[in-house]
């Protein structure tokens, strides 16, 4: 179902490719709609429990929309992009997720605020202040990986 990769020399191992996903500051999240159109969004995210996990306005939205079409889907993060002009290249670490996304039922509260303690752990007062207001407007999409590859040129 899924192709190997090409070029085996730039494939990292679930590892690496785990620790892209922990660490990247944003992936770009891919669903297709019924339109036929891909689309692409970059959103804030946490790798968390083996799943990626992304906010977005509660059941509103092409995000949602696209899901309730086809809950396949692809993330990408890149990590590190490099271009070196001197050798038509570009040094780079990159991961992709392929899997089945969905619109989290339960533990939306936990979920949200992971991706608080993330992205702003200095400002615990904010969050909580936050999470009583943003629950009710807010959905958390969930990405249940199928298949993960990282991939680099160093």
């Amino acid at each position: 179902m899924f192709e190997a990769m090409r070029r085996k020399d730039r494939q990292m191992n679930g590892e690496e490719t785990a620790e892209i996903l922990k660490n990247g500051e944003y992936g770009i999240f891919s669903s297709v709609g019924e339109d036929g159109y891909p689309y692409g969004v970059p959103v804030n995210y946490i790798f968390y429990n083996g799943r990626i996990y992304f906010h977005c306005a509660a059941r509103a939205g092409k995000k949602l929309d696209n899901l309730k079409f086809s809950d396949k889907a692809c993330f990408t993060v890149v990590a590190q992009a490099e271009v070196l002009p001197q050798e038509l290249s570009t040094r780079y670490q990159s991961a992709m997720v392929f899997g089945r996304a969905r619109r989290l039922e339960q533990g939306k509260e936990e979920i949200l605020r992971a991706l608080c303690a993330r992205f702003a752990p200095e400002y615990p007062e904010v969050m909580e202040k936050s999470l009583k207001n943003q629950l009710v407007v807010t959905d958390i999409v969930e990405l249940i990986p199928e298949h993960m590859t990282g991939k680099r040129r160093k």
